[in-house]
């Protein structure tokens, strides 16, 4: 994770005063735990917090957030199943401890075949503490994966917003999954709508609004400008170009315009359906 230029100020200076206190009280288990904790933010210097973790765990073997942390470091080191045993180990340690609930359901989430597993720590999470907007949201993103689960997605968005109501990734992915029921469509562009006037600089929000006015009579100019807001942000934004490309190559005189576009697009993301159509087009134009 790469931090602001200011942030990583702070957490630099952190790292000095906690060396320092160490080199006082070389036995201070937060003081390792934190120092861990604080390496493993700066880019580079992830390594460095292991030993300080497992001097704090050798130290008090049983203390869970040295284990909660630990297991976010290995994490972000891609060490998937020993992070799942520290964030189990931290809430076993103490069943009450809501983020070692809520990252073992992330690191859970992420093993193919236990995205389930995932659902009763994210409802531990919030049963502890049932203002943890990013255990909704990431419950929903769960459910909404699973068979016959989507109402239950949608109804943790909606409590997600119910805490946060300017939380632009929960109105996204709201309008994701409302995109995809019949009848909602209307709705799922007001969720989109709500991330942009939260987050403008939200290429994905408004490529995905793009594409919902694109499937109404009469919102094509709407969708172009959608889809030209998010290749403005991300000029490298394959399906923006692609979205583009398509809602051009229907208005007279600007089918080279859509076929650069698609071009792009399949430079970007080579597809080898969306190559054959190109060719198709080029054909046809001849």
């Amino acid at each position: 994770m790469n931090l602001p230029g200011g942030s990583q100020e702070a957490v630099g200076h952190a790292v000095s005063h906690l060396e320092a206190a160490l080199r006082i009280d070389p036995d201070s288990v937060p003081a390792h735990t934190e120092l861990g904790r604080d390496l493993a933010k700066i880019p580079g210097r992830l390594p460095e917090s292991f030993p300080q973790f497992q001097a704090a765990l050798r130290l008090a073997p049983d203390w869970p957030v040295a284990h909660n942390e630990l297991g976010n470091a290995l994490l972000r080191a891609g060490r998937l199943p020993e992070a799942i045993v520290q964030f189990a180990t931290a809430s076993r340690l103490d069943p009450d401890f809501a983020d070692a609930h809520y990252n073992l359901a992330l690191a859970l989430s992420r093993v193919p075949g236990r995205m389930a597993d995932a659902v009763p720590e994210y409802h531990e999470a919030l049963r502890i503490q049932p203002d943890f907007a990013e255990a909704q949201l990431n419950l929903g993103n769960v459910l909404a994966s699973l068979p016959g689960k989507l109402p239950e997605a949608i109804r943790s968005y909606q409590a997600a917003l119910r805490i946060r109501p300017d939380y632009a990734e929960a109105h996204y992915n709201l309008g994701m999954v409302l995109s995809g029921v019949p009848g909602r469509v209307p709705d799922a562009i007001a969720e989109y709508e709500a991330a942009l006037r939260i987050r403008s600089e939200y290429a994905e929000a408004h490529n995905n609004l793009g594409n919902l006015l694109s499937r109404i009579p009469g919102r094509g100019a709407d969708a172009i400008a959608e889809y030209e807001a998010a290749l403005r942000i991300r000029p490298d934004y394959a399906d923006g170009h692609y979205g583009l490309g398509v809602a051009l190559s229907g208005i007279p005189g600007r089918f080279p315009e859509a076929l650069a576009h698609l071009e792009t697009a399949q430079r970007l993301k080579p597809n080898p359906v969306l190559r054959q159509a190109i060719d198709r087009l080029r054909t046809a134009r001849r």
